[in-house]
């Protein structure tokens, strides 16, 4: 039907309402008013930005500070208690797993081991055995838990604990029964690789530390803040104000963030808004909560489309009484002052005249249509009819025009709703996705610019933001590496 999106607005910006020059026949209007358009205030949207920590760089971490083999065979330890005895032993761990649950994130290994033990008579050589060298070798289960929680400068900190060292199984092959001495060395294994794995704890902790949460955050709130173009002139800005994070809780290897940020979009025209935003606020602890997505929008019908539907309605219509008749032979809208509209219509018959009707125009929630319904003539006017002997039905005319004069919005509603749906469904960066979903728009009011009937509408639902990206480890600078001799017979640089 014509009908156009236009833009969503400023507060308090206004528009010059000269009507336009189309309607020729019309006659002159009074000097121009500003009008201030009274935009109703909109909850604040909320957000829903859940940031997913990929715990690759963590587990790596790990991996590096806890050996793939460690102990060694060569090198005798005493067994507690027992003096004439001693043991060695080497074990080769498995690669890593990890889950998580909550903000704990639980690390796990597989470890085989080998070992020999040695007793010392008083007299004579040393009597050795050992477990493991062949056949199945024992193995031990190892855990590490880290509770990591993320404090309000955007920082990560874990509390890594190691609670489970222990036989993989209950079964006889998973201990270590020296051969010929009959001594049982399980324990001793499972006190030497628990010491070594308590003093990688705090490596762990201080790597998952160095874990750049907040140089990553900064990055997408800054794209936050940049406009995002959903037509020729018309722009999307989201606006975000504030953050909010709830309990870390994880998901298929990573730790997730339910961060929800305040935000209050709005489209506007013109050139591209500037794209500066505050600096990333500290975090709010607590639960994001719920509020969904307001957003402000502008539908226009401007005054061409709406004097073309008007005319179906009217032109051609006749108006008669007591034999006497007039017809409708063209009907034009523009705008008029102060938040006004006039209609003008020019008839034939028994009064041939020109006549202009004003009124406000309004919303009509249950047939989603503009009308006016307190439209009437304009000074002067109404006399044309009188003159005429009231033949013709001065009030009958008005009151088939509050009745006829309707312009449908609905498809223009769901038009702009949708073209700023898609304009929401986007990739900001690598791994950072704005998601939208806008199912509903609620017209909040109708007000009568210069070029056009303007329809304010509130369309809610849900925005969310998916960050999904690998968080790099900062590394520590160190002092400049010294710079390496020339090799003897190497070209100078520059030199052919």
């Amino acid at each position: 039907m014509g009908l156009a999106l236009a833009t969503a607005f400023a507060t308090g910006c206004g528009r010059d309402t000269r009507p336009p020059a189309a309607a020729s026949t019309a006659r002159p209007a009074a000097a121009p008013a500003p009008v201030t358009d009274s935009i109703p205030a909109l909850a604040p949207s909320v957000v829903e930005a859940p940031v997913r920590y990929d715990l690759d760089p963590a587990v790596a971490a790990i991996e590096a500070a806890v050996p793939r083999t460690f102990g060694d065979l060569a090198q005798r330890k005493p067994v507690p208690g027992h003096a004439r005895l001693t043991y060695a032993f080497v074990a080769e761990r498995t690669p890593f797993d990890i889950a998580v649950r909550g903000s704990t994130v639980t690390v796990s290994s597989i470890v085989t081991y080998r070992a020999q033990g040695w007793y010392k008579p008083p007299i004579g050589p040393s009597l050795g055995g050992s477990c493991g060298l062949s056949g199945d070798a024992p193995r031990l289960r190892i855990t590490l838990r880290s509770t990591v929680r993320l404090a309000r400068d955007w920082t990560l900190h874990a509390n890594t604990q190691v609670p489970t060292v222990e036989p993989a199984t209950a079964e006889a092959r998973d201990r270590c029964r020296v051969t010929k001495l009959n001594h049982d060395v399980t324990d001793r294994v499972l006190d030497a690789v628990r010491t070594r794995l308590e003093g990688k704890a705090a490596v762990l902790d201080a790597r998952v530390g160095r874990l750049d949460v907040r140089s990553r955050v900064e990055r997408w709130w800054a794209l936050l803040g940049r406009p995002i173009r959903v037509a020729d002139g018309v722009w999307l800005q989201l606006q975000p104000d504030s953050l909010r994070v709830g309990a870390l809780r994880g998901g298929e290897g990573m730790l997730i963030a339910p961060v929800g940020l305040t935000a209050r979009p709005r489209l506007v025209t013109g050139p591209r808004p500037d794209s500066s935003t505050a600096p990333l606020p500290d975090i709010t602890p607590g639960a994001p909560g719920a509020g969904g997505l307001h957003l402000l929008l502008e539908a226009a019908l401007g005054y061409g489309d709406a004097s073309r539907m008007l005319a179906r309605q009217l032109v051609g219509r006749r108006f008669e009484r007591a034999g006497r008749t007039v017809t409708v032979q063209d009907a034009r809208i523009f705008s008029a002052r102060s938040g006004r509209v006039a209609l003008t219509l020019r008839l034939a018959g028994d009064v041939d005249a020109q006549v202009v009707l004003v009124g406000r125009p309004v919303y009509d929630r249950g047939t989603g249509t503009l009308h006016v319904p307190d439209l009437d003539y304009a000074v002067g006017d109404a006399s044309l009819l009188v003159k005429a002997g009231d033949q013709v039905g001065h009030d009958a005319l008005r009151d088939a025009l509050r009745e006829r004069a309707r312009w449908p919005v609905t498809a223009v509603l769901d038009s702009a709703r949708l073209r700023a749906e898609r304009a929401m469904n986007r990739d900001l960066t690598q791994g950072v996705h704005l998601g939208a979903h806008l199912p509903a728009a609620r017209a909040l009011g109708v007000f009568a610019a210069s070029d056009a009937l303007l329809v304010h509408a509130d369309a809610t639902g849900d925005l969310a933001l998916d960050v999904n990206r690998a968080l790099p480890i900062a590394r520590k600078r160190g002092p400049p590496r010294p710079a390496e001799p020339p090799r003897a017979g190497a070209k100078k640089p520059g030199v052919r």
